[in-house]
């Protein structure tokens, strides 16, 4: 009987992995092939948050397969290039997003609930948007205590750079703000 479980099991596992390999996508980004499902592959089909399964329109939402020194992760990534957005769309970004694209918009400014929800947010892409300085709220990175890379670059109206944005930043490795007016 122990030996029929386990070939249960043996077959549910094959069963499990065939199916995630069948719903992922196979995507180039920068000249490396990457991996990407629509649900997070570390967690059983059906058992996700109700808040991690929403995607806002015309952007993609996927969890892709990276790896580091010593394990391979999931990040969530949500990516919203060139859809035209004056805001980031805050209730239709899933809460676990790792990775937030949001270059080549029309954003000119991010009040401090924008992101506030995004406690896991890692990368931010703002590129090439319409920031404003004097529009940007003093607390826009309170929550993002885990943010290691921010980019801004291409942001004309990004003339000032506030102390106060930076103060909860503890985590944050790298900023990029080239080829704006910062004085």
């Amino acid at each position: 009987m122990k030996v029929l479980e386990e070939l249960n099991m043996f077959g549910l596992l094959i069963f499990g992995l065939f199916y995630l390999k069948v719903t992922a996508t196979i995507s180039m980004q920068d000249g490396i092939e990457r991996t990407c499902y629509a649900n997070n592959p570390t967690q059983i089909n059906g058992t996700q948050p109700p808040n991690t399964t929403v995607c806002p329109d015309s952007c993609s939402c996927q969890y892709c397969r990276r790896y580091s020194a010593h394990s391979v992760f999931f990040p969530h990534e949500v990516v919203c290039t060139k859809v035209h957005n004056t805001h980031i769309p805050t209730a239709s970004i899933p809460v676990d997003v790792n990775v937030l694209d949001m270059k080549q918009n029309y954003i000119a400014s991010i009040s401090a609930d924008s992101l506030a929800p995004f406690t896991h947010l890692q990368y931010l892409y703002l590129d090439y948007n319409s920031l404003q300085s004097t529009y940007m709220d003093d607390h826009i990175f309170d929550s993002q205590v885990n943010l290691k890379i921010l980019h801004m670059d291409f942001n004309r109206g990004l003339i000032n750079i506030h102390k106060a944005w930076f103060r909860n930043l503890v985590s944050l490795e790298k900023i990029y703000i080239r080829h704006s007016v910062v004085e």
